[in-house]
């Protein structure tokens, strides 16, 4: 199952145009997806695009986590919340979603240019500590300021500890991390040389 919600133009030429159009269809978009994922019995695989959108946020996140606890087959879940209203509460409530999803093989989470920080970059990461299976691990929070080393040192952890995972794709790129955190990613990297790191 794929969903994409659009995001506005840029430009419009009148407030009442194409942008609040789009606008109103992100916000029905929104109000449904909790009942498309409830009325779901069985996913093997679930993709949800919601990049830039404006209308995306805590209550939006918390929807899909409570949909994604009666998904307990699902084996692939890619979310994609960059450019988003989306905090580290929203995130949490998101995590609790996660928690059950033990089948997982495949995990993707987009947070970039979000106001997420330290505590909610770790959550996913304690959530997916159950999922014994997980062979890919995608996680962007690019332009992330308040994720710092202290998501550096757990996501470096979770990856050397996970000897299930075979493909990787991270991306901590104008964060709060420092030398010293990025220097702790590079020794992980050298150190799972049998992985692949995009």
């Amino acid at each position: 199952f794929f969903l994409r919600i659009r995001r506005p133009p840029r430009s419009t030429q009148s407030r009442s145009s194409a942008a609040s159009d789009v606008y109103k269809r992100q916000d029905e978009a929104c109000s449904r997806l909790s009942d498309i994922l409830s009325s779901l019995q069985y996913l093997s695989q679930f993709d949800l695009n919601l990049f830039g959108c404006q209308l995306v946020g805590n209550k939006t996140l918390r929807d899909i986590g409570n949909s994604l606890r009666s998904c307990t087959l699902i084996t692939a879940l890619h979310l994609n919340f960059s450019k988003t209203a989306s905090t580290s509460e929203g995130v949490a409530a998101l995590t609790d979603g996660l928690n059950g999803l033990v089948l997982l093989t495949e995990f993707g989470l987009y947070l970039s240019s979000t106001s997420v920080s330290d505590q909610g970059a770790l959550q996913p990461i304690d959530a997916l500590a159950y999922s014994q299976n997980l062979s890919s691990f995608f996680f962007a929070l690019d332009q992330c300021n308040g994720v710092t080393d202290v998501s550096a040192r757990k996501i470096a952890n979770f990856i050397m500890q996970k000897t299930s995972l075979t493909r990787i794709k991270l991306s901590l790129l104008r964060t709060g991390v420092t030398q010293n955190g990025k220097q702790i990613m590079r020794e992980v990297k050298q150190s799972r040389k049998f992985v692949s790191f995009d």
